[in-house]
């Protein structure tokens, strides 16, 4: 008899009604990152979108799931949309630093979030781990969209990345 692998047992989908929901951007997982308070990771990508002053900046770190998705104001969604149409790069904004949109730098600067995130929160900490060895995926079951500032494929790239670093640190 043969034993057939399921794909479950090859894949992790990170998505936030799956096996490992905590892993999730959407989730509520409060976390500090370079002084400032987040509640979320889905939280953080989109506060960035937000130049230094903006008013409603300080608002969308208090948020996560679906409502920080969809947080972003209009004034800020159709400005990134016009720069992309006209062929320009947007950029996200950090401690008064301009970053180009989906620039290894704006990459970075998800990635230590995340692993601010990871690093503040056993739970989601353990769900990545218990990932094991398995090809982390995001398949939400919908197209996703080209004008958005943070892909699936880096999302599963920079957690595997920090799944791989958290793993060789423990060894150590």
């Amino acid at each position: 008899m043969t034993d057939q692998l399921n794909k479950q047992d090859l894949e992790a989908n990170i998505i936030s009604y799956g096996e490992s929901p905590l892993v999730s951007n959407f989730a509520d997982t409060h976390f500090k990152f370079q002084g400032k308070q987040f509640r979320s990771a889905e939280a953080f990508i989109h506060y960035i979108k937000y130049p230094e002053g903006h008013p409603e900046k300080k608002k969308m770190a208090k948020l996560f799931g679906k409502e920080a998705k969809k947080g972003v104001i209009r004034e800020i969604r159709e400005k990134i949309n016009r720069k992309l149409r006209a062929g320009e790069t947007p950029m996200v904004y950090w401690n008064g630093q301009a970053i180009k949109w989906r620039s290894p730098e704006h990459y970075g600067l998800i990635k230590q979030a995340l692993r601010a995130k990871f690093e503040q929160n056993a739970e989601a900490y353990n769900q990545l781990m218990a990932t094991g060895e398995r090809k982390l995926v995001h398949d939400t079951g919908t197209q996703e969209s080209l004008n958005t500032s943070f892909p699936a494929s880096e999302f599963t790239r920079i957690l595997t990345e920090l799944r791989e670093e958290f793993r060789s640190s423990s060894d150590k």
